[in-house]
């Protein structure tokens, strides 16, 4: 008995436990029952010969089939892919001479966080209005009143680079 079928991260995948029996003939339709190793990596439901195996996080789960004695496995990797990157600021207002630190986070397809993610690049569409260290600790200069600025954060994974934006509006001190 083996199952067969992969999760890639992508959501919900089918499996499919195939029964033999010692001369390698296939056993009609058992009542199988389904499990993982680890439910917090992928989870596992279904009857009979097939199950749907559901990506949770990244890492590696095994999904066992069980026939009386009989059982068979099949490791999944999952690694889930980034879709998005959220920049959030504490306020959408800084004021000249001040700091505020940005938050990135990552989201994969199914709008579900992805931690720790690290490697972002930040960068600010008018550096002479408002700067972004490498950490994403926006500033804004002193100057005159400058219009809306743009900061972006944009991280690769798996070849692939994804950004996510806020608008930052500095302003002097009251």
């Amino acid at each position: 008995m083996g199952p067969t079928g992969a999760a890639d991260g992508a959501g919900a995948h089918p499996v499919t436990a195939v029964t033999r029996d010692a001369s390698g003939a296939v056993v009609g339709s058992p009542v199988l029952s389904w499990s993982t190793s680890a439910p917090g990596v992928a989870t596992v439901s279904g009857e009979g010969a097939s199950a749907t195996v559901t990506a949770v996080d990244d890492g590696v789960a095994t999904i066992t089939a069980t026939y009386g004695a009989l059982r068979g496995e099949v490791t999944v990797a999952v690694h889930r892919t980034v879709a998005s990157v959220v920049l959030s600021a504490p306020s959408p207002v800084l004021v000249f001479g001040s700091s505020m630190q940005l938050t990135a986070t990552t989201r994969d397809a199914l709008d579900h966080v992805i931690e720790g993610v690290t490697g972002f690049t930040f960068s600010s569409a008018n550096p002479a209005s408002v700067v972004v260290s490498e950490s994403g600790l926006a500033t804004a200069l002193f100057d005159v009143h400058r219009p809306p600025t743009t900061v972006t954060a944009s991280v690769t994974r798996d070849g692939a680079t994804v950004s996510g934006a806020v608008v930052i509006i500095p302003r002097p001190p009251d």
